[in-house]
């Protein structure tokens, strides 16, 4: 698993598994992360390092100025009311740009695969 370290306030940082992330949501001076445990921290860095970060290679994508999140995490995408809903059933808003990257991705990409089994 690849990890990522997080600066925290008052200079502490966290070292959490990138898989473990459900999303990040800016808010003024800080970025909230949300972890699949419920855990939720506060770091100092903008979002745009994150996304700078994550973005390409880890499977997340930003659908909007102030989230970020991990496509794994995605349980539905509603492209009328421009929202998505995350699988532990937190829902985000999507901006009209963010919906047709989002739909791009989702129409053009196999995001899992199951396992398939065979009885003979």
């Amino acid at each position: 698993m690849t990890r990522i370290a997080i600066q925290l306030l008052k200079g502490n940082i966290a070292i959490r598994d990138i898989e473990e992330i459900i999303y990040f949501q800016a808010d003024e001076n800080v970025c909230y992360v949300f972890m699949k445990d419920g855990e939720k921290l506060i770091s100092t860095l903008p979002l745009n390092k994150y996304t700078s970060i994550l973005e390409n290679d880890h499977h997340f994508f930003s659908i909007n100025r102030s989230l970020l999140f991990n496509l794994s995490y995605l349980s539905e995408f509603n492209n009328v009311d421009m929202e998505i809903k995350m699988t532990n059933g937190v829902v985000l808003s999507v901006s009209r740009r963010g919906a047709k990257k989002l739909k791009e991705i989702l129409s053009d990409s196999v995001l899992f695969q199951k396992n398939s089994t065979t009885s003979e």
